[in-house]
């Protein structure tokens, strides 16, 4: 991983991996989690946007994690993830059970309004 993407951790451990991640980090903070395939056309296109948004937004933490590793895919069971790529916001570390699932295009204009209308609406950033 180069530089740039310094601010997007990449997870091959799988649930154990996540649930650390929620652990290790301050207590309450939003998380940004992408599952993607790595052959999968769409996931290409959300890395930009999704790189972009975790420069922007440093008080999200970012994570990416792979399907297509097995060790990954009860991630995917857990958290109903039925394609790729899939963004799902958790508002809250504390609370892994409250998480919004991203339905838009793999582009920045969306992606970062989707992420700005979730941190509103837990107060971090008001409108």
């Amino acid at each position: 991983a180069n530089a740039e993407d310094s601010r997007v951790h990449i997870l091959s451990s799988g649930g154990a991996g996540l649930d650390r991640a929620f652990a290790e980090y301050p207590s309450g903070a939003p998380f940004a989690v992408a599952f993607y395939s790595e052959s999968c056309m769409h996931c290409k296109q959300m890395r930009a946007p999704f790189l972009a948004c975790s420069r922007e937004f440093p008080s999200i933490n970012f994570i990416a994690i792979p399907v297509n590793i097995p060790s990954n895919r009860e991630l995917a069971v857990r958290y109903a993830i039925e394609f790729v790529p899939c963004l799902v916001y958790f508002p809250s570390s504390a609370k892994p059970d409250t998480h919004v699932h991203y339905s838009g295009d793999p582009n920045l204009k969306q992606v970062r309004a989707f992420l700005i209308q979730q941190l509103e609406a837990s107060g971090v950033i008001h409108s």
